[in-house]
């Protein structure tokens, strides 16, 4: 992962800004036709790709932290108020920076601290559809965001465990110590990559749908995701641009039209909501910031942040025919 959020690429990339017509469900289609072309062939940059090649294509899908010629990461960004992660993230720094604190016997966090985030955090975002919380939240067995969030930030070097001891790590200080541009943000998305497998335990089959899913979802966003859009439109794209999707989640019951809107729920949720969602990238639209807990995940509308053009750019690719036409 690299970048410099100083680099010209952040904050002025071309991101599509969508056309006021309906033609650009067309064109979103076609797009991931050329995609799946892509995928099967070698040759030169298609205009169809936005300027991508196939080669780029397949490394966009398949390897998107280290294809820096298709997608830059930020190493530090600016962390915004209001991304999921970091409201569990962050009250873990702070109670761990002043000293150790005391996980369970069974290595968990202790009860009232991980009640009172996940209270606060149900305040702030709502019940969410995805991961609901319990009728009995005990602690932090019973909230599995929480207990995803303070793992990866274990993995990203944030929190250190030593025994039954969990302490803020320097670079946890200096993350939650910044005014200005963070690794905060960058490390915690890494770590939730490059470790996706950890989460099976908590979340099910999801490693090979982060590892597979994470570079095609950033760049869907990027180009169609200037206005509000149900989830499953990402998510029925992402499926058709990864024929061999549903080993991403074992074995799925079902056949026909019921198989395949189960497959699109878990890409929507895994993808569109604990990503892009949960990491800042993508957020309800003003007016539907705390949807109906008992919503499908797949209906519910996303749009992409700001947050997204400062972290990720795309140097060959999204919106590039968008901004040629002077849209961006």
């Amino acid at each position: 992962m690299s970048g410099d959020p100083d680099d010209p690429r952040f904050g002025a990339h071309p991101y599509a800004a969508d056309a006021a017509g309906e033609d650009d469900v067309d064109e979103t289609d076609a797009w991931i036709d050329a995609l799946e072309d892509a995928m099967r062939e070698r040759g030169r940059p298609s205009a169809d790709l936005s300027g991508l090649s196939p080669r780029q294509a397949a490394r966009l899908v398949h390897r998107p932290l280290d294809a820096d010629d298709v997608a830059v990461f930020a190493d530090a960004v600016p962390t915004p108020e209001g991304v999921p992660v970091v409201h569990l993230v962050a009250p873990l720094l702070a109670a761990a920076a002043d000293g150790p604190l005391r996980l369970t016997r069974h290595g968990y966090l202790p009860g009232p601290l991980a009640r009172g985030i996940g209270a606060a955090f149900q305040e702030r975002f709502g019940a969410t559809a995805f991961d609901p919380l319990p009728t009995v939240v005990r602690g932090e067995r019973d909230l599995r965001a929480l207990l995803v969030a303070r793992r990866t930030a274990e993995r990203a070097g944030l929190l250190r465990r030593v025994g039954n001891d969990l302490r803020t790590t320097r670079a946890g200080r200096a993350a939650l110590g910044r005014s200005g541009p963070s690794p905060l943000l960058p490390s915690l998305l890494r770590a939730f990559y490059r470790h996706a497998d950890a989460w099976e335990a908590v979340h099910g089959h999801v490693g090979p749908c982060v590892r597979e899913g994470t570079g095609l979802t950033v760049y869907l966003l990027a180009r169609f995701g200037g206005r509000p859009r149900p989830a499953r439109f990402y998510a029925e794209r992402l499926l058709r641009a990864h024929p061999d999707a549903e080993h991403w989640f074992g074995p799925v019951r079902g056949s026909g039209a019921a198989r395949q809107r189960t497959l699109v729920d878990l890409c929507a949720t895994t993808l569109l909501f604990r990503l892009a969602w949960t990491f800042g990238f993508a957020s309800s639209p003003e007016g539907e910031e705390r949807p109906d807990a008992f919503a499908r995940p797949a209906e519910r509308p996303l749009v992409r942040t700001p947050l997204l053009a400062a972290m990720i750019a795309f140097p060959v690719g999204a919106g590039a025919d968008d901004a040629h036409r002077g849209t961006a």
